[in-house]
């Protein structure tokens, strides 16, 4: 009786043995292939990326630097190209491309694969999505040859629609990028106005000779207001204010507090500007800077981002229009507290498209921002 017994268990071992190797095995299989097919995905998507980025970064070169004109077919060309060099070709594997707009919505694709634009609208990047088969290794133990993989990518260019440390010198909408060009000589002030300039022989207000180019009473005048910081809020900028930036988000849309005020009541917000003067000034790596395209740094505290305001007056709450680059020249303010400021439009948020300053249109100088999503 003991040894049918034991012969029984025996044979019960070897089922339970075998059930375990099949399990086991089925688990080896699902780790070895599902990492294998995770870590494939991840190198396609990385391709998908970088031939989204490529094509996309080509387009943004094309309409910031030739007069706007787009040759897709050239975007095309290279996103496969960066897709090539990192081992994905078609066939095998598929690789489709569409330009999207700047909600990323897709153009439809004439039968040669090229986007068909309607009248009036700007490409602003491209998605590329890539599928293709892989082979597995343990699955095949149960007939499972090859695993399915697609990815995504896509790359978009556009101008800033909000900003993080901007200056609270909001212009008014007598400043747009229809009136003033880039890289010429302006001068910003209060409602108000500002003190006597500018003449041969005079001083900013930090003692240094103004420039030539702001003599002659031709330079155009622009009008502008403060804003609150942070600007949502009831309380006035500070020197801190123009010299760091403020404080919160600026974007175009929303509501935000300015200083409605012809003049500021004390000399704070021009100090500030004076302390990034300085700073440039201090710093050796922006003395050749020149307010010109090409000629100088972004990451000079002389150049600052600004807003426009929708209004041509202090009304408030107001809302932006635009965002423009401004590269700070001279401070000159007296006693009663007016301010002119001297400086160039240096880069404009216009846009692509609308004609507008510095947008890709009239050639250089528009800042573009990039975006990878996956």
């Amino acid at each position: 009786m003991k040894k049918r017994t034991r012969r029984w268990q025996q044979g019960q071992a070897i089922v339970l043995v075998a059930l375990m190797i099949v399990a086991l095995t089925g688990m080896l299989a699902l780790t070895v292939d599902v990492g294998s097919a995770f870590q494939q995905r991840r190198e396609l998507q990385a391709v998908a990326s970088a031939a989204a980025m490529a094509g996309t970064h080509l387009g943004m070169e094309q309409i910031r630097n030739a007069g706007g004109t787009q040759d897709y077919a050239a975007q095309k060309a290279v996103a496969i190209k960066f897709a090539n060099l990192n081992g994905v070709f078609s066939p095998p594997d598929t690789i489709t491309i569409v330009w999207v707009n700047a909600s990323g919505t897709a153009y439809t694709n004439t039968g040669g694969g090229l986007p068909i634009v309607p009248g009036g609208q700007v490409v602003q990047g491209m998605k590329v999505t890539i599928t293709g088969s892989r082979t597995t290794y343990m699955f095949q133990v149960f007939g499972i040859s090859t695993v399915n993989v697609t990815v995504t990518a896509m790359a978009q260019f556009g101008t800033a629609n909000a900003l993080v440390g901007a200056s609270p010198l909001m212009m008014n909408n007598d400043t747009n990028s229809s009136k003033i060009s880039l890289y010429i000589p302006v001068l910003v002030t209060t409602d108000s106005g500002g003190p006597a300039c500018c003449v041969a022989g005079q001083n900013d207000s930090l003692g240094y000779a103004i420039p030539a180019a702001f003599f002659g009473g031709s330079v155009p005048v622009e009008n502008f207001h403060i804003l609150n910081d942070p600007p949502t809020s009831a309380t006035l900028a500070t020197r801190s204010s123009a010299s760091n930036g403020i404080n919160g988000t600026l974007s175009i849309g929303p509501s935000y507090n300015i200083d409605t005020s012809s003049q500021p009541s004390n000399d704070n917000f021009a100090l500030g500007l004076d302390d990034r003067i300085l700073r440039s000034m201090a710093n050796p790596v922006y003395a050749g800077d020149q307010p010109i395209a090409n000629k100088f740094s972004p990451y000079n505290p002389r150049v600052f981002m600004t807003a426009v305001n929708v209004n041509s007056n202090g009304t408030s709450p107001t809302t932006i229009f635009e965002f423009l680059a401004f590269y700070i020249q001279f401070v000159l303010y007296d006693a009663s507290h007016k301010i002119y400021i001297g400086g160039y439009w240096v880069n404009s948020s216009g846009v692509p498209g609308s004609g507008g300053l510095g947008v890709p249109t009239n050639g250089t100088g528009n800042p573009m921002v990039f975006r990878l999503t996956q």
